[in-house]
């Protein structure tokens, strides 16, 4: 009995997790993090364009390219851009999909 308890906690912690890491994948003013953000969704599925055309190098178990999407920010008339990075399983270190900085934006 004091297993299933035990394995009932941990999941729910880990749904708790999770859903404060899908709130982080939205950006708003007050993250410290470098995001690149635009004033039109033109110019930002025009950068886009470019990543998706750039020569791009795959990191330790990743099996694909990101998939950028430009997303509106929340309660502002801005864009930015979000890369959906796909990682084999159990891979240590996987970058986290989220919102792309402003380094990323200006090499490619």
């Amino acid at each position: 009995m004091k297993k299933d308890v035990a394995n009932r906690e941990r999941f729910r912690y880990v749904l708790r997790v999770a859903a404060s890491d899908a709130k982080l994948n939205q950006p708003t003013k007050y993250m410290t993090t470098d995001i690149a953000t635009f004033a039109t969704k033109a110019e930002a599925e025009a950068v886009i364009a470019k990543l998706d055309n750039c020569t791009y190098i795959l990191a330790h178990g990743e099996y694909e390219r990101p998939n950028y999407t430009a997303r509106k920010i929340r309660g502002e008339d801005r864009y930015y851009i979000f890369a959906k990075r796909y990682f084999y399983a159990g891979t240590f270190y996987a970058a986290k999909s989220g919102p792309v900085d402003t380094e990323t934006v200006h090499y490619a």
